[in-house]
């Protein structure tokens, strides 16, 4: 087992940086997913209609499940999946724009 002055120190910035409307990790110049939540929802759900069509009709147009996306948008569902989907989403809805 190793002793402790094997370890190092990880520091982890949750921070995001909302800039014209691109959420950037801080120090990054590529656009991650927005994090989530329930305003999150509701914006993608407003990039739809306004598209005049709905997020369970993109869903089953591009095979994913209407669940998993809205799980994604609010956080109840994370990873690196989620957050690819919840990108996808947000770019899909016209909502970065």
């Amino acid at each position: 087992m190793p002793d402790s002055s094997e370890f190092g120190v990880l520091t982890v910035d949750i921070l995001y940086i909302h800039r014209n409307n691109f959420w950037m990790e801080p120090g990054s110049t590529n656009i991650s997913a927005p994090p989530p939540s329930v305003d999150l929802n509701r914006e993608v759900l407003a990039g739809f209609i306004r598209q005049g069509r709905t997020l369970a009709s993109y869903c089953r147009e591009n095979g994913l499940s209407r669940h998993h996306a809205h799980d994604a948008l609010v956080g109840r569902w994370t990873g690196p999946t989620a957050d690819r989907l919840r990108r996808q989403l947000h770019e899909a809805a016209g909502a970065d724009r």
